[in-house]
């Protein structure tokens, strides 16, 4: 035991020794890559902790010898196989004859024999020696723990959470950026519903399919009775959509879809549409914002459904709200009357945080098709969805990203997809950890495993991982508390790639 754990602590202290001297001949052990720049602590917390394990084994090999010398002369002199001195014969002092040992006169003269000593008891075997305890090696072993624990807090320990450096909103379509604002905020005090899974959609930008061919990207079970993307692409140019959810899971939730761009004369016919889907009546209502907005409308409800389509008429939106669950009545009509109360999703800090990262433009000859913020739990559910909306090689390259740190999934992310007259396609996802310290812990596991297989770029002060197929172009990189990936058609230059990922604002 004592000796593996001498060979252990060498070998660290060898790899720790290697990782500060190989770097001057242009080499590194891969290993301390996943260090990023504290690889010169890395390599000396080796060798410390190797010198430690290995003055604990050779310390407990020198007691063990030390307690084999403190063993009685008799004890080893009876282990070497000599026996124990014997007491000899008396002479008797009158005539010098022989006595027998126990005579008590000389047998040949009779004169009285002195009398003789008690033959010494033989010595008692010696008891094992105690080991002492060793206050140097109940040091070490303190030494290594508190450096382990330094070690784990400095990874994954708590730390201040990082805010996004985004001073400008990213650009949206008119028709789009309307649809934001009609979000409401709950005024209710305790637990308000919060929205989740927003999703943005243009149907008539280039290289979104045109609204004949386009699909919704939002879960069916989202949308009421009767409402569908034949329905929605009829009516407007593009949608922007989101579930909002109380902290409590098993709450009902109320999904929320807001039609830019709309022709508000359909609005009656999705009403009804939905009422004669779902089995309901359609009842006319008139909604009073806060801010003084009217919104003209329709409810359909049933006894376990209920519906409002709300409609602003300067603005050209219509507003849909569902509830599928009885449990939501009461949530539905307080987030019906508070639509327009105030700047919609922008008033959301867990939803602007990776929106707000987006490049505030898009690239040149590009323009945005679709937006999309999902929480951790939500972008592992989606990954499928995710290849419908970053294309087969970016959804791969982002399941390889969530695989490598299962552990690790960014707190949020937004996707978003831009698109140009030729069809082509260039995307950027933004993820916040909430802390620098763990997206620097993803992106150096990140580097370990996929980035084994990528190039590294270092350009306009992003270091960053990057990959070529025969469809796109993909880099990866980490700033603060972000991890972002970009990626651009594969006929397009090194340096489109290296301008998109600056254009992120992180």
């Amino acid at each position: 035991m004592n000796t593996k754990l001498q060979q252990w602590g060498l070998t660290l202290v060898v790899f720790g020794a290697a990782s500060l001297g190989l770097p001057m001949l242009g080499v590194q052990l891969r290993i301390f890559n996943l260090f990023g720049q504290n690889q010169k602590a890395a390599g000396v917390a080796a060798i410390v902790v190797g010198g430690v394990m290995w003055l604990i084994g050779a310390g407990s090999r020198g007691l063990a010898g030390s307690s084999a010398r403190t063993a009685s002369p008799a004890v080893a002199a009876a282990t070497a196989g000599v026996p124990p001195p014997v007491p000899g014969n008396q002479t008797c002092p009158k005539c010098g004859a022989t006595a027998t040992p126990g005579d008590r006169f000389c047998m040949s003269c009779g004169a009285a024999l002195p009398e003789m000593a008690a033959a010494p008891p033989p010595p008692p075997s010696a008891a094992p020696v105690a080991k002492p305890k060793s206050k140097f090696k109940l040091g070490c072993l303190l030494f290594v723990v508190v450096l382990l624990g330094l070690v784990g807090w400095f990874f994954f320990g708590p730390s201040k959470a990082a805010r996004s450096t985004a001073g400008t909103e990213p650009v949206l379509p008119p028709h789009l950026a309307g649809t934001l604002t009609e979000f409401p905020v709950d005024p209710q005090a305790k637990d308000p519903l919060q929205p989740t899974n927003v999703v943005t959609q243009d149907f008539s930008a280039p290289g979104s399919g045109g609204a004949s061919t386009q699909s919704l990207q939002v879960p069916a079970d989202t949308l009421p009775p009767g409402l569908n993307s034949s329905t929605v692409t009829q009516a407007a140019s593009g949608m922007t959509s989101t579930t909002y959810r109380d902290p409590n899971p098993n709450s009902a939730p109320v999904n929320i879809h807001v039609l830019g761009g709309a022709n508000v004369a359909q609005a009656p016919a999705i009403a009804q549409g939905i009422a004669q889907s779902a089995g309901g009546s359609v009842q006319g209502v008139r909604v009073q914002s806060p801010q003084g907005q009217t919104y003209d409308g329709y409810s359909v409800q049933t006894t376990t459904i209920m519906v409002y389509v709300l409609i602003n008429r300067p603005a050209r939106t219509i507003i849909i709200l569902y509830t599928p669950q009885p449990q939501g009545f009461m949530a539905i009509k307080r987030l019906a009357s508070s639509v327009g109360n105030g700047r919609g999703l922008r008033d959301f800090p867990q939803i602007i945080s990776t929106y707000g990262a987006l490049p505030p433009n898009p690239p040149p000859g590009y323009v945005v098709i679709s937006v999309r913020t999902l929480t951790g739990n939500e972008l592992r559910a989606n990954l499928l969805q995710g290849e419908a909306q970053m294309g087969k090689e970016a959804a791969a390259a982002l399941k390889q990203v969530l695989d490598a740190v299962q552990l690790l999934i960014p707190e949020q992310a937004t996707l978003a997809l831009y698109g140009n007259t030729r069809r082509e396609e260039k995307g950027v996802v933004v993820g916040t950890y909430g802390s620098g310290r763990k997206a620097a812990v993803a992106w150096r596991l990140l580097a370990w495993t996929v980035g084994w297989g990528m190039k590294r770029t270092n350009a306009g002060g992003i270091s960053g991982l990057t990959i070529v197929d025969n469809s796109a172009r993909i880099m990866i990189f980490q700033k603060g508390a972000f991890l972002a990936m970009v990626k651009v058609p594969a006929s397009s230059s090194e340096q489109e790639l290296i301008d998109l990922a600056l254009a992120v604002q992180i």
